[in-house]
């Protein structure tokens, strides 16, 4: 997928299961307000083996993280879901290559994830220094 050069790409990545609303709405304010995408990347850890895997959720049950994807659009925000099974940062880093993602929205306390801290502050360090990727941490209220 290529967007317009200029064009924001910011990923939303979220745990199956999670407590995800707050944080997908961050996403969608941040679009809104400096003109981009939100890619909404729900990752099943339930499997932890990632191989290419990332694909769109058409046939998948209707989530929270899909339902607020399709309000995105009602609202003008581009958006796209896509719903993966591996481990959290494994799949943050290849998705973020892929889609040549720019902002990265993440929650400042995780909750749900099988991810050292160690090895989350590994991730941001590699998309913030290599793919010049701009880190947003959100935390809870």
């Amino acid at each position: 997928m290529v967007l317009e050069d200029g064009m924001e790409r910011i990923l939303v990545p979220v745990v199956t299961d999670g407590q995800n609303i707050r944080l997908i709405i961050h996403g969608m304010q941040l679009a809104e307000r400096i003109g981009g995408t939100v890619y909404i990347l729900e990752i099943d850890q339930s499997e932890c083996t990632s191989t290419e895997n990332v694909h769109q959720g058409p046939n998948r049950q209707m989530t929270v993280s899909k339902a607020l994807a399709a309000t995105a659009h009602k609202k003008e925000v581009k958006s796209e879901y896509f719903l993966v099974k591996g481990r959290f940062c494994d799949e943050i880093i290849k998705f973020c290559d892929r889609y040549s993602i720019t902002n990265l929205v993440l929650e400042l306390t995780p909750i749900c994830r099988k991810e050292s801290p160690a090895r989350i502050l590994e991730m941001i360090n590699i998309l913030k220094d290599k793919k010049n990727c701009r880190v947003e941490l959100v935390g809870r209220k």
